[in-house]
């Protein structure tokens, strides 16, 4: 289970329906993570990611090259693993949220 949240904008009510969003968006982009489509629709156009190689990449579009080249190499078969570090609320409709991701390397 992942960690809860650490700020105390968001300790004094860990039930908050924001939090809970929040947290089964990250396990979603988790659970899809190799299926670019799926993975794909928890984006906005304008999403910034870095990838497992340390590249910026910006845009939907973009994410979409840079995953579906990845997902034809080995890369396919490293999985990374999220665990929510800490939300914090900028505005009630606006987070940010830190994680630490554990890769996990499946190929032979």
């Amino acid at each position: 289970m992942p960690a809860q949240p650490t700020d105390p904008a968001t300790a004094a009510d860990p039930d908050d329906d924001r939090i809970t969003a929040i947290h089964q968006l990250v396990e979603q982009a988790q659970r899809h993570q190799s299926d670019l489509e799926k993975f794909l629709d928890l984006h906005t156009d304008d999403a910034s990611i870095v990838n497992l190689a340390g590249r910026r990449v910006v845009g939907k579009t973009a994410i979409h090259d840079a995953m579906r080249q990845a997902l034809q190499t080995p890369l396919a078969d490293v999985i990374t693993n999220a665990n929510i570090d800490h939300i914090h609320f900028v505005r009630p409709d606006v987070a940010i949220v830190s994680c630490t991701k554990q890769v996990v390397d499946r190929r032979d």
